[in-house]
């Protein structure tokens, strides 16, 4: 999984710091789609020489050479000309490595390659370089270009010596610079080297990997290099950087950055610093590219057969592996426990930075040289970082490293004891130190309380090595203190050093506080330091206070005072305690933290009872919260149906990973009788393995593998209701014990859980009541209202129905008289026309009257009599004809005798009703009168009750007069009508009437509330409110048909009434 490569920490220590840069060749290609040119106002190469000192070829697709540079040229011996055209693995062959059609092959998978080669020179030498192959692409994303940058790893390489010593080299070297850093697949920098690491120059390709440009990082003092950095990874990074450069040593770095869309990506850095005069670092030079390899380790974790995965979990050893980058493609359970580090926390990490004290330790030099020869590796060590004694063995293959490893440390202990027992004639030291040894050795290894362990390892520390007395306090990081936990031995004047220290104060605080180790003599009758130092020192005291460090964080210190001085060989062996003791701790904390965790579930859970009553919220915040806690695949929440015949089993919530399914399902019925049985009789059920356990029947072993799992822990709860469900956890990925910590603090969940859904149905059938009570009240409400506004209705309609019945009366009385008084001018009119052609035969005849009869003639004016006298009879004749028109108008409006629906001319009624409203119309005073503009469409007779339509246009027409009570002229009232085809037998035809005034309008407020009973604008005692509501209910309820309004203040108001031609269903 790694072979031969990453070998960039043993690259670093054997090249010079000026062959940490990137060189190209030194002519033209003729490769035309690999030239491009510099950003413009870029004067020349800013690197300079700097960039002609390593080795850079350009290959085209084929594998020949199209470009050699200078450092090529120095390294292997061959010139432009000798190489341009060659075959690469040709020209030199590779004796030692991967070969070069593996490297493309892996180039093209991730544009990227890097690791050791040999290559072989025509003068037969081998020569050793860390080689990284670049894969360029074009704007498309096809391949252009292969650019290998080869790092001589001899110290002695004449190239290197040649360079440094060359100081013109760059002034002599005419390079294409245009050409060569458009067109690397790499970000091309220099910086300064302040705290931003602002940019003097980068080149365009950082486009493409940050998705900001170029031209505003170049000389930004807000946003350097350092900007870039993923914030948790800033810290890491600047500490490498700094120092590498405070080392005069070039650096390689992988970090993530947030790209300009908010995307994650990994990049790898590769740089070193400019040394000017006074050894001082002027800049830093360096190349960045993007890598994906954090991706690809997940995605490689996801290849693992489940039987591979299996196999591993079940192995008796601990295991990792590691790619070719030295990232952890995979860690087994029994590798987490020892390693202290969970699987998720390692895949696609650096085993260096995580394991940084590897890097020069015996373990490290193992594994690289095991990786370089491609050799398998067995040794034994003792980790400090860890505690621990392993037993190591290592193998190489083409993927990289597989690393297997058990904890040994009981196993040291025991056989330290034995030497100690047969080697008696061993000077006495040297036997108690590895009794000591032995005795820390179980007593780190021991489960117990922080505090016991702390007491037996003090008491161990007296017992078996020259220390009369030792202290050790922890850090509580709250108080910012150091508070004492266990003490052994006697010293007269431990109170020069408390039980309590803040940091900084007393000797021993300051101490802690400098994160450094001191020794040196204490006077015995005062407890006073008489002279320390560090630990650096030669001289030798009886006094030594180690601060306990992990990962450079303070968590205690141990104090011990001899009587005699402390040797060499017992400041070792206090040096390893020290570190052991400050893992323990560090172990222990997080131990207090897993379990405050896990308190902090049943503490989560039932505030979320307290916090919502909502079942489906309690459901999935236990699920999630469990699958957090205990690192597994799936959480899920079941419900037992006990249905007649087959019980059913249901997944109503899960949470789970996102590389395995969802479950959310009902269990098939003959495949969960098992389950269903467990249910039922609040049965637990723990499987560690699906596989191997016996007492599961085929049918439930073949519903586990079906869904994927391989081991499952069931937990049943009952409810007050008599409901019954299960809390479900299982895991998909090989076998997983379930202990009873965990078996007990999920029985713990399951009752707070069972509480919560007694309360949620609770809630829920106090609410069920709530709302049905509401409705209940809102029904009776609705009832209520209805019956007032029946009532309203029936008394407006009896008003109706008596004003009616006396309209009807009236007319009836008036037509009798007008009826006579009608008949009886037809009479008159004849005989006053006999009596005035009898007046005109005297005149006639008698044209000389006698004098009387002429007098008489005279007074009476007869000749006006016999002109006017027939106008006069037409005039009560028409008077006569009004009277009769209006009292049939006020039959018609009564409609006495149109009770039922009949068709009627629509016109006739509207007609009817302005006749009687007509005084209305007119005018009075100094208010003029009303026009009624009719534009009467060609209506056919309408089916409708013809009372009750007329009562609507009663109301709508005295509204429309009302709201012209106050209107200056002109005062208008537009009645227009007509039909609106219809298109189906569920539409239609339909008449539709608009009455329109241009009166001051109605509010949207006003509108709002137009058709609702009671609801006027009118004074007090001028209306009742009723008007619209009624007629809302005649048009629409008892016609089938709609009622529209459209009004704005001082633009008027339009009433639209439609209804169908022919009634039809329930309203007919």
């Amino acid at each position: 999984m790694l072979k031969r490569q990453g070998l960039e920490r043993i690259a670093s220590k054997s090249r010079d710091m000026n062959s940490q840069t990137i060189v190209s060749s030194e002519t033209k290609s003729d490769n035309r789609s690999l030239e491009t040119s510099l950003p413009a106002g870029m004067e020349g190469n800013p690197f300079g020489g700097q960039l002609v000192r390593s080795t850079i070829i350009v290959l085209d697709l084929n594998g020949r050479i199209i470009r050699w540079s200078p450092g090529a040229r120095k390294l292997y011996g061959r010139s432009l000309e000798e190489a341009k055209g060659q075959k690469l693995e040709e020209l030199l062959p590779i004796d030692f490595g991967a070969k070069e059609p593996e490297i493309i092959e892996k180039l093209r998978e991730r544009r990227y390659w890097k690791g050791v080669l040999g290559r072989r020179t025509r003068e037969g030498k081998i020569i050793f370089t860390a080689s990284q192959w670049l894969l360029q692409l074009s704007k498309e994303g096809q391949p252009l270009a292969y650019w290998v940058i080869d790092i001589a790893l001899d110290k002695q390489n004449p190239c290197q010596r040649d360079v440094a010593m060359n100081g013109q080299l760059s002034k002599q070297a005419e390079f294409p610079w245009d050409e060569l850093i458009p067109n690397l697949p790499c970000a091309v920098y220099r910086c300064r080297a302040d705290s931003l690491r602002t940019l003097e120059f980068i080149s365009d390709r950082i486009e493409e990997i940050s998705g900001k440009r170029a031209s505003a990082l170049i000389g930004n003092r807000r946003i350097g290099l350092s900007n870039l950095i993923h914030p948790e990874d800033d810290r890491r990074i600047d500490e490498t950087i700094r120092h590498a450069l405070f080392k005069k040593q070039p650096f390689a770095v992988e970090y993530r950055i947030i790209d300009a869309e908010s995307k994650v990506k990994w990049v790898r850095e590769q740089g070193s610093g400019i040394v000017g005069k006074g050894e001082t670092i002027q800049c830093i030079d360096g190349i960045i590219f993007e890598i994906k390899t954090q991706e690809q380790a997940r995605e490689k974790l996801k290849s693992y057969p489940n039987k591979v995965v299996d196999i591993l979990e079940r192995i008796s050893d601990a295991f990792f592996a590691l790619d070719r980058d030295w990232q952890f493609t995979y860690v087994n359970a029994k590798a987490e426990n020892i390693l202290l580090k969970s699987r998720d926390e390692l895949i696609g990490k650096q085993i260096w930075n995580e394991f940084p004290d590897w890097t020069n330790s015996k373990l490290g030099e193992h594994l690289r040289q095991g990786a370089l020869q491609g050799a398998e590796i067995e040794l034994e060590m003792f980790e400090k970082q860890l505690g621990r004694s392993l037993a190591i063995r290592a193998y190489p293959d083409e993927d990289g490293l597989s690393v297997y490893f058990q904890d040994v440390t009981a196993g040291k202990e025991a056989a330290g004891k034995g030497r100690e027992r047969s080697q008696k004639k061993s000077p006495a030291p040297r036997k108690n130190l590895s009794t000591f040894s032995a005795e820390m050795g179980l007593v780190l290894g021991e489960s117990g309380s922080l505090t016991n362990l702390l007491q037996h390892s003090l008491n161990a520390l007296v017992e078996y090595v020259d220390v009369t007395s030792a202290r050790i306090w922890i850090l509580k990081k709250d108080a910012k203190e150091l508070e004492l936990q266990a003490t052994a031995g006697f010293f007269p004047n431990w109170e020069t050093f408390p039980e309590r220290i803040p940091l900084g104060s007393y000797f021993v605080g300051q101490i802690a506080k400098n994160y450094k180790q001191v020794s040196g003599s204490i006077r015995t009758q005062t407890g006073e330091p008489e002279e320390l130092w560090a630990s650096s020192c030669t001289l030798k005291g009886n006094f030594l206070a180690q601060p306990l460090i992990v990962e450079e964080q303070l968590v205690g210190i141990i104090a011990i005072y001899s009587e005699e001085v402390l040797s060499d060989s017992i400041q070792s062996v206090l040096a390893w305690v020290a570190n052991g003791l400050a893992l323990a701790i560090d172990r222990n904390w997080a131990r207090e933290a897993l379990l405050s965790r896990r308190e902090g579930l049943l503490f989560s859970l039932a505030s979320q009872i307290r916090k919502s009553l909502d079942l489906d919220t309690i459901l999935e915040t236990a699920v999630q919260e469990i699958r957090r806690l205990l690192h597994i695949d799936r959480c899920r929440f079941l419900w037992y149906f006990p249905e007649p015949g087959q019980p059913i089993v249901t997944v109503t919530h899960e949470a789970r990973v996102t590389e395995v399914s969802s479950l959310l399902r009902e269990y098939p019925p003959h495949q969960s009788r098992q389950l269903a049985e467990k249910i039922k009789n609040l049965e637990l059920l723990q499987i560690d393995d699906v596989a191997t356990v016996e007492d599961l029947d085929e049918n439930t072993r073949s519903l586990f593998t079906d869904m994927g799992i391989t081991s499952e822990l069931l937990l049943p709860l009952k409810t007050r209701s008599g409901q019954l469900g299960a809390i479900s956890c299982s895991h998909s990925n090989g076998p997983r014990p379930w202990s009873d910590s965990e078996v007990e603090l999920l029985q713990g969940v399951v009752d707070q859980l069972g509480l919560a859904i007694d309360q949620a149905e609770l809630y829920a059938q106090t609410q069920a009541s709530a709302r049905a009570a509401q409705t209940q009240a809102g029904q009776l409400s609705i009832a209520l209202q209805n019956l007032k506004q029946t009532q309203t209705q029936l008394i407006q309609t009896e008003k109706m129905s008596s004003l009616g019945q006396m309209v009807a009366g009236i007319a009836h009385e008036i037509n009798n008289p007008v009826n006579f008084i009608t008949g009886n001018l037809v009479h008159a009119k004849n005989y006053i026309a006999d009596l005035v052609e009898v007046i005109e035969l005297y005149q006639q005849h008698y044209p000389e009257p006698v004098a009387a009869i002429e007098e008489a003639a005279f007074d009476v004016d007869l000749e006006f009599l016999i002109e006017d006298l027939p106008k006069l009879l037409s005039s009560m004749e028409m008077g006569a004809e009004r009277i009769r028109q209006i009292v049939l108008s006020l039959r018609n409006f009564s409609r006495l005798d149109e009770a039922e629906m009949k068709p009627v001319n629509i016109h006739e009624g509207i007609d009817n009703t302005l006749l009687i409203l007509q005084h209305r119309l007119s005018p009075t005073g100094k208010k003029p009168g009303i026009e009624i503009v009719k534009e009467y469409g060609e209506l056919p007779w309408v089916e409708c009750y013809p009372g009750q339509l007329n009562q609507v246009f009663m109301n709508m027409l005295s509204n429309a007069i009302d709201a012209l009570e106050h209107q200056s002229a002109p005062r208008t009232i537009a009645i227009r009508t007509e039909v609106a085809p219809g298109n189906s037998d569920f539409a239609p035809p339909q008449v539709r009437i608009w009455i329109r005034d241009n009166g001051s309008g109605m509010t949207e407020e006003v509108k709002k509330h137009l058709f609702d009973p009671f609801f006027t604008t009118k004074p007090v005692g001028k209306g009742t409110g009723l008007g619209m509501s009624i007629s809302y209910k005649i048009v629409v309820e008892k016609h089938g048909g709609t009622i529209e309004c459209e009004s704005n203040p001082d633009k008027g108001t339009e009433f639209l009434i439609q209804i169908p031609v022919k009634q039809s269903g329930p309203n007919q």
